[in-house]
């Protein structure tokens, strides 16, 4: 019985320490993107319909630390040790306000909100064929004739590739 349970106490060991060199390997391997990336974001809901579509040139690495560069976008969530956790998505547009006292001033309108609401979350699709960045097993979707890879890393750790394309949508979690 105590060579089954130091065995046990073992493997368990054996395993945590695989596991914990899988994510280290697999960790934070973004790309220095200090000569600029051109990108394109497009947002969805549940039903597929496109809300925003933007072609954006960055200097950023990861996904999530370029929303704040997308015009009429405006991405809200919370940080976890596994990264940014999308709350809520904002497709608008900037206004003016002409304020005398307090100066002029822009403020977003939101023309479209989105908030998952179990059973809905968000889900993150790219077109990156690279095994790093899908989910396995494979799961995949098809907008206007291309292929789609659900994202198998979060948008913390989504690497931007020149000319990739990255979707937003809200779809029925296990969905």
């Amino acid at each position: 019985m105590k060579i089954k349970k130091t065995f046990s106490i073992l493997l368990a060991v054996i395993i945590c320490a695989c596991l914990c060199a899988v994510l280290f390997a697999c960790g934070n391997d973004l790309p220095d993107n200090s000569e600029g990336v051109t990108v394109t974001l497009i947002v969805q809901d549940i039903n597929g319909n496109e809300l925003y579509n933007m072609e954006l040139l960055t200097f950023k690495s990861a996904l999530s630390d370029s929303f704040i560069e997308f015009e009429g976008l405006n991405v809200k969530g919370n940080q976890s040790y596994l990264g940014l956790y999308i709350t809520t998505i904002e497709v608008g547009y900037l206004e003016t306000v002409i304020d005398e006292e307090w100066g002029d001033y822009d403020i977003f309108v939101a023309t479209a909100t989105l908030n998952p609401v179990f059973p809905t979350v968000f889900a993150v699709y790219h077109n990156i064929n690279d095994i790093k960045y899908k989910d396995i097993p494979e799961k995949k979707r098809t907008v206007n004739g291309e292929t789609f890879y659900y994202s198998g890393v979060g948008v913390s750790h989504l690497p931007l590739f020149n000319g990739a394309t990255y979707i937003l949508t809200l779809e029925i979690y296990g969905g």
